[in-house]
């Protein structure tokens, strides 16, 4: 393997475990806050509805932070949190479960 092939490999190990930590992320701001699944968070968020709860958070935290690692997740994810609580309390309360 070749030093241009080590690189695209660490590249693409680094935006895989991005990835899963960006999932990690979004399936526990979903569970804290208690989304409810009939709330259209793609719509709130500003994406297409076609979107499930999940995967519009997932956008959204993707968006916010372009390359993810451990440290930076660590972070970040309390401003993160704080950020989606606000938009989750601007809703009527019978939008978004748990608040």
């Amino acid at each position: 393997m070749n030093v241009i092939n080590l690189d695209a490999v660490r590249l693409q190990h680094r935006k895989e475990c991005s990835n899963r930590i960006v999932l990690r992320m979004a399936q526990a701001l979903l569970n804290t806050y208690s989304v409810s699944p009939l709330l259209d968070l793609a719509a709130v968020l500003g994406y297409e509805q076609s979107l499930t709860n999940q995967e519009a958070l997932t956008r959204y935290i993707k968006e916010q932070m372009r390359m993810v690692d451990e440290p930076l997740a660590s972070a970040v994810f309390n401003i993160m949190c704080d950020r989606f609580q606000y938009m989750l309390s601007r809703l009527p309360s019978h939008q978004h479960g748990g608040l």
